[in-house]
């Protein structure tokens, strides 16, 4: 372990490594010979007192779980396609598990019952200090961004949960939602950036709208579509309301689908039952 802190961990690792997971696989490594040697100090000194003293064996459980959870992330991304937003999602998911587990040996070393020893073994494994940090704000902003689009690799871990597309359902109505941004998605950004610099006069979505279509921004048909879209992203946001006692569940509001009836425009849910669920 003391050794691992100044060369950064043994270089050992799977043939299916790659660029990308080598680092990782570094980390690992020296992680598990702490892990080694912290476990050693905890069942050395605390014996079966280790069971009663629950707090301290969940930490040995999260260091090892959060081990074996970045192990597989790098598997999984060495046996997929390696697309670049394969390769975010991998990257903040293993310094997410990694930077745990590091924080799960410091709060370990917190609370030992023998100060010096859990002092010595902290020396021994960490001289320097904590050695990772939390995944960036700007790491999370790319996921985010890749999150927003219909890549390959949504379409891969759709193959793993249950979805559908009927807008009236739970997940479906967010799914539905989804795809619709999808079709009009440069639309809306175009008259979303206009509508944040007051270009159109009106205090509500539907008036901004209507002003919209007066300039000539847009057209009759873009309108029927911002309008759809935005009641359908309104009602994507909704969650489920009880009444007072919780035994019946009761209608939602959505103040965008009741303007669009009183304009006489068919808001009903139309779903096509073959694609109902992923493959």
């Amino acid at each position: 372990s003391f050794a691992y802190a100044f060369s950064g961990g043994s270089s050992a690792a799977p043939q299916s490594t790659v660029d990308f997971t080598r680092p990782y696989y570094k980390i690992i490594n020296r992680l598990s010979a702490n892990f080694a040697l912290t476990a050693d100090m905890c069942l050395g000194l605390l014996a079966g007192d280790i069971k009663r003293k629950e707090m301290l064996s969940g930490r040995l459980a999260d260091i090892h779980a959060h081990l074996f959870i970045a192990s597989a992330i790098l598997k999984f991304f060495e046996h997929s396609k390696k697309t670049e937003d394969e390769r975010l999602h991998a990257q903040l998911a293993v310094e997410k598990s990694l930077y745990t587990a590091q924080e799960a040996f410091f709060d370990l070393f917190a609370n030992f019952p023998s100060g010096a020893a859990a002092g010595m073994v902290k020396l021994l494994c960490f001289p320097f200090g904590r050695p990772l940090k939390k995944p960036s704000d700007q790491l999370k902003q790319q996921v985010a961004n890749s999150m927003m689009e219909n890549n390959a690799f949504r379409q891969t871990l759709k193959k793993h949960v249950y979805y559908n597309t009927h807008e009236n359902d739970v997940t479906g109505r967010m799914e539905s939602t989804f795809n619709m941004l999808l079709e009009i998605e440069k639309l809306w950004d175009r008259f979303k950036k206009a509508e944040n610099k007051a270009q159109f006069k009106g205090l509500s979505f539907a008036e901004h709208v209507a002003d919209a279509q007066l300039q000539g921004f847009i057209n009759d048909q873009e309108a029927e579509k911002l309008l759809h879209y935005n009641a359908r992203r309104y009602d994507s946001m909704l969650t489920d309301v009880f009444d007072l006692h919780l035994n019946e569940v009761l209608e939602l509001e959505n103040p965008y689908l009741i303007k669009e009836d009183a304009k006489g425009t068919d808001t009903s849910v139309q779903t096509d039952p073959s694609h109902s669920v992923s493959p």
